[in-house]
């Protein structure tokens, strides 16, 4: 098996795992949005717990228990659900890393591929066609991880510090933000993938 050969079955088997990973990311940008969504509606609940302590504080002297443990139980919700945001932002950018290594392997093994000896080897015409066809085929390839890459590594910076510079009062400005961007997965990675397989 020729150089371009093997690596042709490595970069459809990264192809695939890419995909996986891409997959993996938008469900967790669903999960991002589903409990930043609950993180709001708990400080809403929040915000109006500590209207009605204050209330029953300047009313009675004091806060009844009640109010109290329900105070304690949503400040306990909102810690929670705030960890679960932060959670997901540090997995989704795991991911971001992950497919950067990816890349940077597979884009390292392309170019130590020495086409010049490689085609040295083939005596017929055909033969070196067929490298020249996978070698085409291996750049795109890459083409396509790099690209994921950058999009997925640009994604999640730019969403860690949007969550990291936002106020509690605009969570919900974030919230229209992030649920506006597309999801989905690239129908070219996946037949490119099956193709190299093939």
């Amino acid at each position: 098996m020729s150089s371009t050969q093997s690596l042709r079955y490595v970069a459809s088997l990264q192809l695939h795992r890419l995909d996986h990973l891409v997959s993996l990311f938008h469900r967790q940008r669903t999960d991002l949005c589903d409990s930043l969504s609950k993180l709001i509606t708990a400080e809403g609940q929040l915000e109006v717990m500590e209207a009605r302590q204050k209330s029953s504080i300047e009313r009675n002297g004091s806060m009844s228990i009640g109010l109290r443990r329900a105070l304690e139980s949503l400040m306990t919700r909102q810690g929670s659900l705030k960890t679960q945001v932060e959670d997901t932002l540090e997995e989704m950018n795991a991911i971001s890393s992950n497919v950067n290594q990816l890349y940077a392997t597979i884009a390292s093994d392309l170019g130590n591929i020495d086409t010049n000896s490689e085609l040295a080897e083939y005596s017929r015409a055909s033969e070196a066609s067929t490298f020249n066809y996978e070698y085409r085929e291996l750049q795109r390839a890459v083409d396509i991880i790099g690209e994921q890459a950058k999009l997925l590594s640009s994604e999640i910076r730019v969403k860690i510090l949007q969550y990291n510079n936002c106020p509690v009062v605009e969570h919900k400005r974030l919230l229209t933000a992030w649920s506006s961007l597309p999801a989905g997965k690239d129908q070219e990675m996946d037949d490119l993938a099956s193709m190299m397989l093939s």
